[in-house]
């Protein structure tokens, strides 16, 4: 009984190799974007929104308009803020955001 005992308590982990075999992985690294500058104090949503070259992420969008991340998200859902995907993630344009923003700001 004790032989059986000891028997069905021994576990045996055993290993596989998954994933990519060594040396086959990529040659050049990655690049990387730059993200949003560090703007001066004392400059205005247009002038920000200007400094910017590429495609911007919703929480850069959100610091830059003082909104919360949650609301430029939910306003892309709906279809009032102009915005793309790329690779399945939403990106938006500077300047048409900066238009959006103007336009909002001007209904009020």
């Amino acid at each position: 009984m004790k032989g059986a005992m000891e028997s069905a308590t021994e576990i045996r982990i055993v290993k596989r190799g998954r994933g990519r075999p060594k040396g086959k992985r990529d040659t050049k690294p990655r690049q990387r974007r730059e993200g949003i500058p560090i703007f001066e104090p004392g400059l205005n949503v247009g002038q920000k929104m200007r400094l910017i070259p590429h495609p911007i992420k919703a929480r850069e969008v959100a610091e830059i308009l003082g909104l919360s991340t949650a609301t430029i998200m939910r306003r892309a859902k709906e279809g009032t803020l102009p915005h793309f995907r790329s690779r399945g993630m939403i990106r938006f344009e500077p300047m048409q955001v900066l238009d959006w923003y103007l336009h909002r700001c001007s209904d009020r």
